[in-house]
């Protein structure tokens, strides 16, 4: 099972889709040397 604590919450039949430009592009700007995620994916959840 793929993202546990939010699982339940995604409508896994829209799909996903990996967004690693726009994280190259966030951590870039970010000030802090530290980065905390290595994938960034876009997803949708049941409620809209």
């Amino acid at each position: 099972m793929l993202f546990p604590a939010i699982h339940q919450q995604v409508d896994w039949s829209k799909g996903y889709s990996f967004l690693d430009k726009e994280l190259q592009q966030i951590t870039a700007d970010a000030n802090s040397g530290r980065r905390y995620a290595d994938k960034l994916i876009k997803v949708y959840a049941l409620d809209g």
